[in-house]
């Protein structure tokens, strides 16, 4: 124990204390959003999945997704937000299928 205090320029450890600042470095959480928008120019709809909704929503307007940019401008209908990316990317994939478009227009989504 002797040679660990020396090689910790002094330091020694005390067993049971508590330490003065969190020894685990956590992350704050990002929430990912799955959302989906609607052309006010065709009716067509968009789903899509992002980390920054507001900011994703002005790009697809400013034209910077080339998938839909001759359809602007577009209006977010609904969002749902997750913990994950893999948990929106699945609910993208989910509303992008006939039975979750079938199920957005059962809503009143689409």
């Amino acid at each position: 124990m002797a040679q660990l205090g020396a090689r910790m320029n002094g330091i020694h450890e005390v067993r049971g204390s508590i330490p003065l600042s969190s020894t685990t470095f956590l992350q704050p959480l990002m929430p990912y959003f799955m959302y989906v928008l609607k052309s006010e120019s065709t009716g067509s709809s968009y789903v899509g999945h992002t980390s920054s909704l507001e900011k994703r929503v002005i790009e697809h307007n400013k034209g910077k997704s080339l998938s839909t940019k001759g359809k602007r401008p577009w209006r977010l209908v609904y969002n749902e937000e997750y913990e994950t990316r893999s948990e929106a990317t699945s609910r993208e994939k989910y509303f992008k299928s006939v039975k979750g478009r079938l199920e957005l227009k059962g809503r009143g989504i689409l």
